[in-house]
């Protein structure tokens, strides 16, 4: 056990498994490697969990459209309506239960490799300390406007505003001109 200060060594003892003793130069470059692979493969992990949050609210949408207050009247009213989805796989309950299987997978492998990593850096040996940082860094330059983009399509895909006609048989000021629904600015 080491004490709680950066040391600078290239040999790894007890390396956070027992057993795991790195020696050898060779062994202790394969380490750093291995762990700027795996920080790499984290920053990687983080945009596929946002892309796949995205793919998701974006087949809901696509499933459950904005609801019809009146049902069609005409012909042409026929038309301008969307036709209701179809089901490809399944229910739609079992499909949110695999897009959220998919999600809580994505997520265990992003936490369990985050807090690997964090036990190698408590490791405080310096060079495997600025091997983590650099490789999050250098990954985080390549991925970092992707995963930027993704979030805000996100916020947008859930924040949409909606302009639709108000011809519910129900409502006594309903007229046919359409109405934005959304915070009007004076």
């Amino acid at each position: 056990m080491h004490d709680m200060t950066f040391w600078w060594d290239a040999s790894l003892r007890q390396f956070i498994f027992p057993g795991w003793n790195v020696v050898s130069l060779g062994g202790f470059l394969g380490v750093c490697l291995l762990l700027a692979c795996l920080a790499i493969f984290y920053e990687v992990l983080k945009v596929h969990h946002i892309f796949i949050r995205l793919q998701s609210l974006r087949h809901s949408q696509i499933q459950s459209p904005r609801p019809q207050c009146a049902p069609p009247s005409g012909e042409s009213d026929t038309l301008l309506t969307d036709p209701p989805p179809t089901v490809v796989f399944g229910s739609p309950q079992a499909r949110k239960i695999i897009q959220l299987a998919k999600e809580a997978l994505v997520f265990l492998f992003h936490t369990t490799l985050g807090y690997f990593l964090m036990l190698a850096v408590m490791m405080y040996n310096g060079f495997v300390f600025l091997t983590v940082v650099s490789a999050l860094t250098l990954a985080y330059f390549f991925l970092g406007h992707i995963s930027m983009r993704l979030h805000m399509e996100h916020i947008r895909a859930r924040h949409l505003r909606v302009t639709c006609s108000h011809r519910c048989p129900s409502d006594p000021q309903a007229s046919d001109t359409p109405r934005d629904m959304s915070p009007s600015t004076s």
